[in-house]
């Protein structure tokens, strides 16, 4: 028994085992990569303006409540005040009042002459206030960027109920002119001086609201109210600005 030879087979030499993964893979997970990351990236921005925005609502709404505090707290401090007396003034009344005296028969009328009388009484007095039940929490606005507050009062007005007339007769001053009638009746002066007497306080009080007095009245109540502002907000915050205007309505 021979043996037989079996030639041997031809094995193709492939070279030794790349480990290294293909080109275009490679290239693929770093395109993935990087879109994973621009996308988190992207995603993060988005939830962190969220999250900014989310946070300065929150402060607005907080600094707004304390706003709201402080304006109604400020309100409730003036409206203590129901009167807030601004001016004490000195009213001097010079009135004129005119008699005629004509005397009828039948359908005929005599003018018998007039008598006048000048009476300038002294040392009335009056006192002006600004209501301030008035003021509301719509009359106050705050501005935080300039720490400003504007508060819009109403017009000071004469208080009619603290009217002071003037009673020494020395204070008060009678001039005129009597008809020859009222001369011979001895009424004419003397029933114009009662009747000037008796008006007096109208008198007092139409001449306490000419703009001369009232001009005045609102000068002090401006420089009233704000010095009452300060003494009420120094302790808070001595840095705010303070402004008072007058509402447009009287």
């Amino acid at each position: 028994m021979s043996d037989k030879i079996v030639p041997p087979m031809n094995v193709e030499n492939t070279g030794p085992l790349d480990p290294k993964p293909p080109r275009k893979t490679v290239r693929f997970f770093l395109t993935l990569l990087t879109i994973l990351v621009c996308v988190g990236f992207l995603f993060m921005s988005i939830m962190g303006w969220y999250l900014l925005g989310m946070v300065k609502k929150l402060g607005d709404l907080e600094v707004k409540a304390q706003t709201a505090i402080s304006v109604f707290s400020i309100v409730e401090s003036l409206q203590r005040h129901s009167k807030l007396i601004v001016q004490t003034a000195l009213i001097t009344v010079d009135q004129t009042l005119e008699k005629e005296n004509i005397l009828s028969l039948g359908n005929y009328a005599f003018e018998l002459g007039s008598s006048n009388l000048r009476m300038i009484s002294m040392g009335n007095r009056v006192q002006y206030y600004i209501p301030m039940q008035g003021i509301s929490d719509s009359d106050i606005t705050w501005i935080s960027d300039t720490r400003t507050m504007t508060v819009k009062i109403p017009h000071p007005i004469v208080d009619t109920e603290m009217v002071d007339i003037q009673q020494d007769p020395r204070q008060i001053i009678f001039l005129g002119n009597e008809s020859w009638i009222d001369w011979a009746r001895n009424t004419g002066k003397n029933e114009l001086a009662q009747k000037a007497k008796d008006n007096l306080r109208q008198y007092v009080l139409r001449a306490a609201k000419t703009r001369y007095y009232i001009s005045t009245a609102e000068e002090n109540a401006l420089r009233e109210v704000e010095r009452l502002l300060h003494t009420l907000i120094y302790p808070i915050d001595p840095q705010i600005k303070i402004i008072v205007e007058f509402k447009t309505d009287k």
